[in-house]
């Protein structure tokens, strides 16, 4: 089975995580695929024994990127997430926190989103993947609270992630 993360970070103030459980009654293999900006990736390959679950710290492994991941199991039943916790300097001050999410099954070519704001003292990310061996045209539609409406188009080089920075676009 395959599962896919496409944001994550392990620069300074940023520790990151994937979490692996395995629910079967016999022992998983599992193969990480770090995806870098760069479209360079690193593989790291971990077993995960029947019935537990497994931390594995992104960062020992690529530290001070934008990485996403492409999990790739030996068996069907794999579940995978993404932890983040930061201390991030911007606007006034510094901002701690956390998130995390589930991974997604497949790539798709239509997502939705319903958060995202770039009032002032907001710093809002969105984070594409692309495991295909072609690059892909996006084209990102922003639907804003007062009725304006933008669009944006980026290339997700082939086997490489791409980070756009949420900001007020004007037509």
């Amino acid at each position: 089975s395959r599962c896919y993360l496409a944001e994550g970070y392990t620069g300074k103030g940023f520790s990151q995580w994937i979490l692996l459980m395995n629910p079967l009654d016999r022992e998983f293999m599992v193969q990480i695929r770090y995806i870098l900006s760069s479209g360079k990736s690193v593989v790291k390959v971990v077993t995960i024994p029947p019935r537990s679950r497994m931390t594995v710290p992104v960062n020992t492994t690529v530290d001070g990127q934008e990485v996403s991941a492409s999990i790739i199991s030996d068996q069907e039943g794999l579940i995978a997430e993404r932890a983040l916790y930061f201390n991030y300097e911007g606007g006034n001050g510094v901002w701690s926190g956390g998130h995390n999410v589930m991974a997604v099954g497949a790539p798709r070519e239509e997502w939705y989103f319903a958060e995202g704001c770039t009032r002032p003292g907001f710093h809002t990310w969105l984070t594409l993947q692309n495991p295909g061996e072609d690059d892909a045209r996006v084209t990102l539609d922003y639907l804003c609270g007062d009725g304006t409406n933008t669009s944006r188009t980026v290339t997700v080089r082939a086997r490489s992630r791409y980070s756009v920075a949420g900001r007020r676009e004007r037509v």
